[in-house]
């Protein structure tokens, strides 16, 4: 029997193979037709039947994934999950709003009027291409909560897709299945599978990328390095964590000592699609990103990468961590020499090493979801843990039992310990709201004022802006016209400190409905938010109640805690729209790149 390290060194991929086998022999041509004639169908069949278990493997994979969301409430949720989610939607639907526009628009004014009309647009905070793969997605099917969240759940199930496909390529079926139920059942995936965000397609992005240049440390072939250089690019430009792609080049050919790459051109060439594309954008969009980093003083350095390793260990359990470890130690650390070491478990492990290098160099906000990139290298690395442990246990067992007990045992530990719905995400209430009011209105366009927490000023927007042509309505939010700052809540003043000036305010602005949200929490709140609410309530003759909702926060209903009032007279909102005072809209928004 080979030696363990052994076990990991065969890397030949699926159209190696088919080469070697299939090379037609032409020595004779009677015999040349015989082996070409044989050599296709033998290669079709081996692509068919490689086709097909791809394709059953994604339709197995997205079942799964659609019911985790369903099992979670996703698909009953609002965009509350997290407070980008709704920015993420919002811009995504101003993509195919754009395209299907009939007057010509320069696209920075139309994203400018379109800021207006719903302000929670986060193009040139965030990079393009998420906007751009969710905007076409809802070219081909209707926008709404429902074929968003369906859009998450493709990704997903490619990316468990690939790790199929990774682990049944590296170690055999039996790893792939392993590797690829666990990523979909993790707790951090399922969170982003409930949310409409960019952690996903990243994820994938940083995947692909990250095999074509296990590829290209095999091959060495120019096409190769330019794969994996514009998969890098896409992912760059889908998060800004992809950066984290440019040191996975020099951490792989650490661990392989393949330095004889450092003289093929396909290297160095991998860096322009980063360096045409992703560099410009990032250069020209910095200043909209202030506020969005960490904080740099010491105490982030010391926290940060503990912190992020805690959230590995958290979300998949001690059992899988520690499988996890012998499978780095069974496939890179245990392997001599270095060049036996396979460029696909180098690339996994440089992918790790990269990104908390990253996230060590550079204050990203600590939190969970930014470790999800690193999850597929992680599943991958326990189904070669338990791979190996089945190899120790080999003289007791036969293999086959060793694996598959192993393999259940861990994914028994995994649902004991770690499975979980993230059910503390459910949260909805604003888009029943917008629906009634809009019908009370009969659909004319209005102009709104939303009074609550940054979440819940995102989710009216995005409620308003799908259910409604776009761009109609205009959605001011109280955080931006009465108090200002910064995207992350800084520098916040009360702008109208008396009744009296707040009043003429939603008079020159032609305000016509008011939502006020009577459940902030106590850090959040400001000022204006109480002064508002006292002023509606007493001015009766002007603003009338027409409807208390209830919401429902971190998976917990709060009656009666949206109150939507109407200006009097209400029959006069349904027949025509409102005139706003843009010129005094614009004076008040504080999102300087998108005046």
């Amino acid at each position: 029997m080979p030696s363990f390290p052994l076990l990991f060194r065969y890397s030949a991929s699926l159209d190696e193979i088919v080469v070697l086998n299939f090379l037609p022999n032409r020595t004779n041509s009677r015999k040349t037709g015989r082996h070409i004639n044989g050599g296709f169908m033998r290669r079709l069949s081996v692509r068919t039947i490689n086709i097909g278990e791809g394709v059953v493997a994604f339709a197995a994979l997205l079942a799964l994934v659609v019911i985790l969301q369903f099992l979670g409430g996703a698909y009953a949720s609002g965009f509350g999950g997290y407070p980008d989610e709704p920015a993420d939607l919002v811009t995504s639907l101003m993509f195919p709003d754009f395209i299907t526009s009939l007057e010509f628009h320069h696209p920075v004014q139309f994203a400018q009027q379109y800021y207006y009309h719903y302000p929670k647009v986060a193009i040139g905070k965030w990079p393009p291409v998420f906007y751009g793969m969710l905007g076409v997605w809802f070219l081909i099917v209707h926008a709404s909560r429902g074929s968003a969240l369906m859009f998450i759940a493709i990704v997903a199930a490619t990316t468990a897709s690939v790790i199929y496909l990774t682990g049944k390529q590296l170690i055999g079926r039996w790893a792939g299945v392993l590797a690829a139920v666990l990523f979909v059942a993790s707790p951090l995936v399922q969170e982003s599978s409930a949310r409409v965000m960019t952690e996903h397609l990243a994820t994938l992005g940083m995947l692909l990328s990250t095999l074509c240049f296990a590829r290209f440390a095999r091959t060495g072939r120019i096409g190769d390095g330019l794969v994996f250089g514009t998969l890098a690019a896409v992912a760059i430009l889908t998060h800004g964590e992809a950066w984290a792609l440019g040191l996975v080049p020099g951490v792989t050919l650490t661990l392989t000592h393949r330095w004889y790459l450092l003289r093929r051109l396909g290297l160095w060439l991998a860096a322009v699609p980063a360096l045409v594309f992703c560099v410009p954008w990032y250069a020209l969009t910095l200043s909209m990103s202030e506020g969005s980093w960490g904080s740099s003083d010491y105490s982030y350095w010391i926290h940060a990468v503990p912190s992020f390793t805690r959230f590995i260990y958290q979300d998949v359990g001690l059992p899988l961590f520690i499988v996890a470890l012998l499978g780095v130690w069974a496939t890179i650390i245990w392997v001599k020499p270095r060049t036996e070491v396979a460029p696909q478990w180098a690339a996994l492990a440089a992918l790790v090493i990269a990104t908390f290098i990253l996230y060590s160099a550079v204050p990203v906000p600590v939190e969970s979801r930014y470790v999800m990139v690193v999850l597929p290298s992680v599943v991958l690395f326990s189904a070669a843990g338990v791979n190996w442990i089945a190899h120790r246990l080999g003289a007791r067992l036969p293999l086959v039992v060793g694996r598959v007990g192993l393999a259940l045992i861990l994914m028994a530990a995994f649902a004991v310990g770690s499975f979980a719905l993230p059910l503390q995400l459910r949260n909805g209430g604003y888009g029943k709201l917008v629906g009634d009011v809009m019908a009370r209105v009969s659909h004319v366009p209005q102009i709104w004022l939303i009074s609550s927490g940054s979440t819940g000023e995102g989710c009216l927007v995005a409620a308003v802006a799908l259910q409604e042509r776009r761009p109609e309505s205009y959605v001011l939010r109280a955080y931006t016209i009465l108090a200002g700052g910064d995207w992350m809540w800084h520098n916040t003043r009360d702008r109208f400190d008396t009744p009296a000036k707040l009043a003429k305010l939603l008079d020159d602005l032609h305000v016509t409905i008011i939502v006020i949200d009577d459940r902030i929490p106590p850090d959040r709140r400001l000022p204006y938010q109480a002064r508002l609410r006292k002023l509606v309530a007493g001015e009766s003759e002007k603003w009338e109640l027409i409807g208390s909702y209830p919401q429902t926060q971190g998976g917990i209903v709060l009656p009666n805690s949206l109150q939507a009032y109407a200006r009097r007279p209400i029959a006069s909102l349904a027949t025509a729209a409102p005139k706003i005072r843009l010129d005094l809209l614009e004076s008040l928004m504080t999102r300087k790149e998108l005046r």
